[in-house]
């Protein structure tokens, strides 16, 4: 089996509560962006939805050989038939960054919560961080983008609207993806994160927080933090 340290555990507290929640909420529609190589969250979604009837499991992901490696741990593990696989950037092309708005971000940004006393997670020594973050996706350019669109239509064509969606891009489009996503939902669902006290997803934890439409159900430090939220629209 292909295994990483990167992926979340797939025991403890942060899978506990997603197996909770989709057991208990009878969840059976669930989007996930950053699947990687399927052995983190996509197994802990896929083993719960096994208990589930009539499931749609759709796993975003740029990379198409981390899409190959999952497939191949899933398999083994005997939940590939749970999962439906999209290779694509989960956000429009348009709204990626560049280099100088990713160093604003995981340089500058960093270096201001920190100062404000805010422990904010980073990867990388300060110099490379820009351009390894940049490769993350810009080196599958020939990738499909809109993943995330992608699903919604998909669910549509199926009559089906996202019940949870988890959230685990790469450290500097978590906020961009998080904005982008709610310009989308139209419906009530619960919001998973992982890596919440990561500069991927500290500034969507801080809009969260601040915003009523958010309920947030369960929040803990394993890792570098997780959070699972309902999300309710206006109106």
């Amino acid at each position: 089996m292909i295994d990483d340290p990167k992926q979340c555990p797939t025991s403890g507290d942060f899978a506990l509560n997603l197996e909770n929640l989709i057991g208990q909420e009878n969840i059976t529609t669930v989007i996930e962006t950053g699947g990687y190589i399927g052995l983190g969250s996509t197994t802990i979604i896929a083993n719960a939805l096994k208990a589930q009837k009539d499931t749609m499991f759709l796993s975003i992901e740029v990379s198409p050989e981390c899409i190959e490696d999952a497939k191949i741990n899933l398999q083994r593990l005997e939940l590939d038939h749970k999962v439906r696989h999209i290779n694509a950037l989960s956000i429009p092309r348009s709204l990626e960054p560049e280099p100088a708005d990713i160093e604003e971000l995981v340089v500058g940004h960093v270096n201001e919560l920190r100062e404000m006393g805010i422990a904010v997670e980073v990867e990388f020594d300060e110099i490379d961080r820009t351009m390894y973050y940049y490769l993350e996706s810009a080196h599958h350019a020939d990738v499909p983008d809109d993943g995330l669109k992608t699903a919604f239509t998909i669910l549509k064509k199926h009559q089906r609207r996202p019940e949870l969606i988890l959230l685990d891009s790469a450290g500097h489009l978590g906020f961009i993806e998080f904005q982008y996503l709610i310009s989308l939902l139209r419906n009530t669902c619960y919001i998973a994160l992982d890596d919440v006290f990561h500069i991927k997803h500290i500034d969507t934890f801080c809009a969260m927080k601040g915003d009523p439409r958010f309920d947030i159900r369960a929040l803990g430090m394993e890792k570098n933090g997780y959070l699972i939220a309902k999300f309710t629209p206006r109106g």
